[in-house]
């Protein structure tokens, strides 16, 4: 399985697939878990929720990440739990058992962002976002599809 797990600003249903994803914050980039290790892998992304609060991040610039422009954020200065937690919490599972990971954009090299989307309402420097959910999509081949696999709410 390729997965990548956001949190889209906007809900999808479970079961939509889409070229793009809309609107999100990147918890963790594309990676490859053996289907077998799907079930361990959601319990461990409930087990990051239930001990959580729902993030709350602050735009901070806009920047290029390689062709891509992107607003990275910060977490802000009232909330102690931010995106390095929760990306931390979804490396451990993934990186300890040794799946072949890209470690260019994971773990220290992580900065949470936004990718911005031609005629979407993007992030801008100073919006505050608070994360609600983590959704997991799947990659498909050979249309390259995402679909949402799981989506685990806080609440």
């Amino acid at each position: 399985m390729e997965l990548m797990v956001a949190s889209l600003f906007e809900e999808l249903p479970t079961g939509t697939s889409v070229r793009t994803v809309p609107p999100h914050v990147t918890i963790y980039p594309w990676f490859r878990l053996p289907k077998i290790n799907y079930s361990e892998f959601i319990s461990d992304l409930n087990d990051i929720i239930a001990q959580t609060r729902e993030p709350e991040l602050l735009a901070s610039e806009v920047a290029h990440f390689g062709n891509r422009l992107v607003t990275l954020f910060g977490a802000t200065p009232s909330n102690t739990i931010n995106g390095y937690d929760i990306h931390a919490g979804v490396f451990r599972p993934v990186h300890e058992p040794g799946y072949p990971i890209d470690d260019a954009y994971m773990g220290p090299a992580w900065k949470p962002h936004s990718t911005h989307i031609p005629g979407a309402a993007n992030i801008k420097p100073g919006d505050r976002v608070t994360l609600t959910n983590l959704t997991i999509l799947e990659k498909t081949k050979p249309d390259l599809a995402k679909t949402v696999i799981e989506i685990i709410k806080w609440s």
